[in-house]
């Protein structure tokens, strides 16, 4: 399971970057996914140490509250990145950004999982 997981966040970052440089769209951020070369190591292994930690939380409590507890702590964190780099005339388009990034990702996990 957790290789699948890496598996997929290797996907995820590879359509992040993809949508980032706005070379292709992020529905089709997929097809692009051949030409990107190599994942960086020390963001595979941090996302191994977040799954690590999720699975953990998991077992003490439930996935449900594994999983929104994740999700209001990355949205706690984000904010903070996010008031950071903004302006107030760039705020709500950095945060359509990361709400975009995030559903994209969440979809592409959807789609992967079910195709299993």
């Amino acid at each position: 399971m957790l290789q699948d997981l890496l598996l997929l966040l290797k996907i995820t970052k590879r359509i992040y970057f993809a949508h980032k440089k706005r070379k292709v769209s992020s529905d089709k951020a997929i097809i692009c996914l051949g030409n990107v070369q190599s994942m960086d190591e020390k963001f595979e292994e941090v996302v191994g140490r977040y799954l690590e930690k999720a699975i953990e939380v998991e077992t003490e409590t439930s996935m449900s509250q594994a999983s929104s507890s994740m999700l209001f702590a990355t949205a706690c964190y984000n904010a903070q990145n996010i008031l950071d780099k903004s302006s107030p005339n760039n705020l709500e388009a950095n945060i359509t950004e990361y709400i975009e990034m995030y559903e994209d990702m969440l979809r592409n996990s959807i789609e992967h999982y079910s195709s299993k």
